[in-house]
C-alpha cells in the first residue's frame, strides 16, 4: 500500500486502483493535476487539495485527500462525511419509508372518503327547526319531520353509495283489486326518485297486477302467492317475505321497507327515511296519551308492555332498515306467535310490532307524515303529508 505523501493536515480518504468509491467527479482535469479537482465521493460533490499518485500508464494509483486541522474544511469548502450505508441500514430505512408511505395512504384514503365512510347526524339533521313536535327520542334515534332534514346533504352522501332500496307490498284479493295499481303509480313517482328501487310484489294471482310498466331506474318482481284461510294477512305477508328475505332479497338490495299497499305517496319518500332500522309512528296514536295506548297487557303474552312501560305506538303497516334487521323482526314476531299459541293466546301483529321496537330500538322513527290517515284532520304539526293510508278512494297523486 502507498504511504501517504507529506501534508499539514490529516488523511480522510485514500483510494487504491479504482477499488474504493471515489472518482473523478468530471474527466476535464488531466489526472497529473487532480490537486484542486472537484471529486465525487459517495455521490457527494467535494473540493480540496489532494496529493495523487499515477501509474506509468498515467491512471490514478492512490489520492489522498486532506483535512486542514484549522478550519476542519476542503479547501473552502465545509467538509461532509458520506460512508456507504450499510445493509441493516438500508433495510431500516426501507422499512420507515414503507411506513411513512402507508401512513399517508392512510390519511388520504379518511379525508377523501370521510363523507362516503361517516355521515355525522349534526350534517343533515336539526331538531332545533322543530320545536314543535317531537324529534329526538330518549334514546337518541331521529324522528324525521319535514323541516328535520337536509335533503341536499343526503343526496350527495347517498349518491355515492351506489344503492338500491326494496319496496315490498302483498296485495291479495279485494286490495290488491283496489289499492294496488294506484300503489304501485304514486310509488314510481314519489318513492326514492333517482335511486335504484326494486318492487317485490306478492299477490294472490297474476291477472290482479296492474298493466304499469316500471319507472326509470325500477324493476318489478313479481311473486304468486297461495292465500290461507286460516293465516291472518300480516302473518301471511311476513311468512312470505322472510322467505324472500333469505332466498334473493337480502344479496339485492341495501335497505328494505315493508308496506300495505292501501297507500298512496303523495310527495317525496327520500333517503332521510333510510337506516338501519325504521320504525313508522301512528297517526292515530301520537297524539294520544301513552296510558291510552293499544299495548298487549296480558303478562302470559310475548308481545306484553306492561303497564307503566312504552315510549310510542307504531304503526304495524310501514316498517324498514336492512333486510336482515327486518329479518330479525319477523323471526321473533314469528315465534312470538307461535308462543302464544301454544299458550291459547292470540294477539295482534301491531302488538307484536310494538313490543319489538320496545325491547329493541329502532335507530331512526318516521313521523305520521309518512302514513298519515285520510280519516284524520290535518293537525297544525303535519307540514307534509309523504304517504297516505287510502281511508277513500278519491285521494289523487
Amino acid at each position: 500500500m502507498d504511504s501517504a505523501p507529506p501534508h499539514p493536515g490529516r488523511p480522510i480518504l485514500y483510494f487504491l486502483n479504482g477499488t474504493k468509491s471515489c472518482r473523478p467527479a468530471s474527466p476535464r482535469c488531466p489526472c497529473r493535476q487532480l490537486h484542486h479537482c472537484d471529486w465525487d465521493f459517495a455521490s457527494c460533490i467535494i473540493k480540496g487539495p489532494a496529493d495523487v499518485t499515477t501509474s506509468e500508464q498515467g491512471t490514478v494509483s492512490s489520492l489522498w485527500l486532506y483535512r486542514d486541522p484549522e478550519t476542519e474544511c476542503l479547501g473552502n469548502n465545509p467538509l461532509v462525511s458520506h460512508s456507504a450505508p450499510s445493509q441493516e441500514e438500508m433495510h431500516s430505512k426501507r422499512k420507515m419509508l414503507l411506513l411513512i408511505s402507508c401512513v399517508l395512504y392512510f390519511l388520504f384514503i379518511k379525508y377523501h372518503f370521510r363523507d362516503e365512510v361517516e355521515l355525522r347526524l349534526s350534517d343533515w339533521f336539526n331538531p332545533r327547526k322543530r320545536p314543535d313536535v317531537v324529534t329526538t327520542t330518549d334514546w337518541l334515534a331521529p324522528v324525521i319531520w319535514e323541516g328535520t332534514f337536509n335533503r341536499r346533504v343526503l343526496e350527495e352522501y347517498y349518491r355515492g353509495q351506489d344503492l338500491t332500496i326494496g319496496l315490498a307490498v302483498l296485495a291479495t284479493g279485494r286490495i290488491a283489486d283496489q289499492y294496488l295499481e294506484l300503489f304501485i303509480q304514486s310509488a314510481n313517482k314519489h318513492f326514492m326518485t333517482g335511486y335504484r328501487v326494486i318492487f317485490y310484489i306478492m299477490v294472490d294471482a297474476m291477472c290482479r297486477l296492474p298493466n304499469l310498466e316500471p319507472g326509470p331506474l325500477q324493476t318489478f318482481q313479481v311473486f304468486t302467492i297461495r292465500e290461507d284461510s286460516r293465516e291472518d294477512f300480516h302473518l301471511m305477508h311476513m311468512k312470505n317475505l322472510a322467505s324472500h328475505i333469505l332466498g334473493h332479497i337480502q344479496d339485492e338490495v341495501d335497505f328494505l321497507f315493508s308496506m300495505t299497499a292501501n297507500r298512496v305517496f303523495q310527495n317525496d319518500f327520500g333517503v332521510e327515511t333510510l337506516g338501519t332500522s325504521v320504525a313508522q309512528l301512528h297517526a292515530w296514536w301520537y297524539f294520544k296519551d301513552i296510558k291510552d295506548f293499544p299495548y298487549e297487557r296480558r303478562f302470559r303474552s310475548a308481545a306484553c308492555i306492561l303497564l307503566g312501560e312504552g315510549d310510542f305506538y307504531y304503526d304495524g303497516s310501514v316498517v324498514g332498515g336492512t333486510p336482515l334487521e327486518i329479518l330479525d323482526f319477523i323471526q321473533e314476531y314469528l315465534e312470538g306467535m307461535i308462543h302464544d299459541k301454544e299458550n291459547g293466546l292470540n294477539s295482534t301483529y301491531e302488538r307484536y310490532l310494538n313490543k319489538y321496537f320496545f325491547t329493541h330500538k329502532p335507530t331512526k322513527l318516521l313521523s305520521p307524515e309518512y302514513s298519515w290517515d285520510t280519516a284524520l284532520q290535518l293537525p297544525a304539526q303535519i307540514w307534509l303529508v309523504k304517504a297516505a293510508q287510502c281511508s277513500h278512494m278519491c285521494l289523487h297523486t
